[in-house]
């Protein structure tokens, strides 16, 4: 035996193979890739000339001297992490606490870079766990609190438990792929003959759909597919006729790339949605929840 050649790493592994039913698993675990784990346990073996696993069809089973050098070298590692304070599968230290925020999937999508940026910066320690929720889905996960952050179209009821503020607004536009029949300014009665995406989403008990915003008379609209997201409208219109009437922060950079193109509709109004914060009182601190804002509020009025 080479005792000395086992390094801290091959005993923290050794220490660990009880408690997964296969290498896969405590590979997938640990981030690495299958293979790799296997390689380090043959090494181990190698170095010890003593068989630590049986392979079976039911996973991996320590051999008696394997158990016994599990429980060893978990002895020597919780001495070593004692003394050292090392972090042996990665130099990132695990989250302190994880913060849940719920939001529309479009929201989520636009302010995912700069949240995690901002956290990363200023809250090392805390993680961020983004939801994607329909307006009663946040309610019912607020309610129920399961939930630390909401970001909405407008106020929503979550309870006396939040605080809710406005932190800027997004525009709707309507778009049509590049090469679409349409061209802009168009007039209500010309929209009569395409459709135009609708919106749908579950509320807990059914499937609820709703109109597309667009202000114009209903004789003229005609109902297309549905969908949850602003996202699944916008690649829906890229590759079909059918129209959306969508946030233009979602859409942006597909004009920019020339595969839509923005819609002007003759005598409707501009629309424009507030957009609210709200924050759990009880479990984010002051000074987390300013810098959330005053984050989003400069992202969002960039945007318009």
């Amino acid at each position: 035996m080479r005792i000395e050649d086992i390094s801290v790493r091959e005993l923290k592994l050794l220490s660990e193979l009880p408690y997964y039913g296969s290498l896969r698993a405590l590979a997938r675990a640990k981030g690495y890739q299958p293979a790799h784990i296997s390689k380090l346990v043959r090494s181990i073996e190698t170095k010890l000339n003593v068989q630590v696993l049986k392979r079976s069809t039911l996973g991996i089973v320590l051999t008696q001297q394997g158990a016994k050098l599990s429980r060893e070298a978990g002895a020597i590692v919780a001495q070593v992490l004692k003394l050292a304070s090392m972090d042996l599968w990665g130099t990132v230290p695990d989250f302190k606490s994880v913060l849940t925020w719920g939001s529309r999937g479009f929201l989520n999508t636009l302010l995912s870079p700069v949240l995690g940026f901002l956290f990363e910066k200023e809250f090392p320690g805390v993680g961020i766990r983004m939801i994607d929720l329909s307006p009663d889905e946040t309610h019912l996960a607020a309610r129920t609190s399961h939930i630390d952050f909401a970001l909405s179209l407008g106020e929503l009821d979550l309870g006396k438990n939040f605080i809710q503020k406005k932190v800027g607004h997004l525009d709707w536009a309507l778009f049509a792929r590049k090469e679409h029949a349409l061209r802009s300014p168009v007039s209500p009665r010309e929209l009569a003959n395409f459709r135009i995406v609708q919106s749908a989403h579950w509320n807990g008990k059914s499937i609820v759909s709703s109109n597309d915003l667009l202000e114009v008379d209903d004789s003229f609209k005609r109902a297309g597919h549905e969908v949850q997201t602003a996202w699944t409208a916008l690649a829906l219109i890229q590759s079909t006729n059918q129209l959306a009437y969508i946030p233009r922060a979602v859409a942006m950079r597909a004009v920019r790339e020339g595969t839509i193109r923005e819609l002007e509709v003759k005598e409707a109004p501009r629309v424009s949605h507030p957009i609210y914060l709200a924050v759990q009182r009880d479990n984010i601190k002051r000074s987390m929840y300013l810098q959330i804002h005053s984050t989003v509020s400069d992202f969002l009025q960039k945007l318009a």
